[in-house]
């Protein structure tokens, strides 16, 4: 019931943000009287047009930042040092943005780093639907449907094949560990992407990317998310919902959902040592009957999940935003 408008932009790189821009503040000047709010999901040319939209149209309007960005910290940083026109862009974004949406405590640092005024930070964390995971599934008729070793440890890595995900610190962690140890468990990995990743390892499988993740996530025992920066990903709130024990590197968003020995373990990011470790640790307690304690992270997870994550609870806060800043505009 949600009418959607796309606006066509052009293939052409360097132009496609310029025409983007043009075009959609265009639109939202003649629609300006039927408009309440203008969100932009992502800073570059998202935000940048909302804030010119909002200067021209007096539309209040919300930016999102999308992603935890590098070394050199999230979207909005990497733009304010950019020395083509960054801190003049940032500050007029700051000026007009009524809103700045911060997914994790790390963006929000990033953006009170660059003086966006803290009235105008939200610390809003993405949310998903966690009525779709069911904890009543038999894990190993899962896996032997799916093809895994219904028989073995699963752990689980769902995301993009790229080295900020850190994929490479994992799969240098998982040859440390010790060979006969590491017959009795399986890693998984979903997900493609641009780096060129071949490993002689029978415990290694390689699935590529699929649709029924969800379905992977049930059947798997343990979740592993080593990025070397990260938002808030979907993918770890997903592994939580679906009570699985999180082994996460202590970057972007991942400590505003792992307690560390509460809901799942952290360690510093691109520590291969650290990470086989624990690894370790978690396969040997398992072969040795330890099962309850994971047990007691997984559900753990699950429970932060339902009560801070749930996309109701999201939905309703983005709902109140909208008209909070509307009624204001009013």
């Amino acid at each position: 019931g949600i009418k959607v408008i796309r606006l066509k932009v052009t293939d052409i790189g360097k132009l496609a943000p310029l025409i983007y821009m043009l075009k959609t503040i265009y639109y939202i000047f003649r629609h300006r009287k039927s408009i309440d709010i203008i969100h932009a999901h992502a800073l570059s040319a998202p935000g940048l047009t909302a804030a010119f939209a909002s200067f021209i149209t007096k539309i209040p309007s919300i930016a999102k930042i999308a992603g935890g960005g590098d070394e050199n910290g999230c979207e909005i940083k990497r733009i304010y040092y950019k020395k083509n026109m960054g801190k003049y862009r940032v500050a007029f974004m700051k000026r007009y943005i009524s809103k700045f949406i911060a997914i994790s405590k790390s963006i929000q640092k990033d953006l009170l780093d660059v003086n966006v005024p803290e009235n105008k930070i939200l610390f809003l964390p993405n949310g998903i639907d966690v009525s779709g995971y069911s904890d009543k599934m038999n894990k190993k008729l899962l896996a032997s449907q799916l093809c895994l070793p219904a028989n073995k440890f699963l752990f689980l890595y769902a995301g993009r094949l790229e080295k900020v995900k850190g994929i490479d610190i994992l799969l240098s962690a998982w040859k440390r560990i010790d060979t006969e140890l590491k017959k009795k468990c399986y890693l998984i990995i979903l997900g493609e992407g641009s780096l060129n990743l071949e490993v002689d390892d029978q415990t290694v499988g390689f699935i590529g990317r699929v649709e029924n993740v969800k379905e992977y996530m049930m059947a798997s025992n343990a979740f592993i998310l080593p990025s070397r920066y990260e938002g808030l990903s979907n993918a770890l709130l997903e592994a939580m919902a679906s009570q699985l024990p999180i082994i996460a590197s202590n970057v972007g968003g991942n400590p505003d959902l792992i307690i560390d020995n509460f809901s799942g373990y952290l360690f510093p990011k691109e520590d291969i040592d650290k990470l086989s470790s624990l690894l370790t640790k978690i396969i040997t307690d398992f072969l040795s009957g330890e099962k309850d304690r994971y047990k007691e992270l997984g559900l753990n997870a699950k429970r932060i999940v339902k009560e801070k994550f749930d996309l109701k609870v999201i939905a309703n806060r983005y709902i109140e935003l909208y008209q909070i800043l509307a009624l204001k505009q009013k």
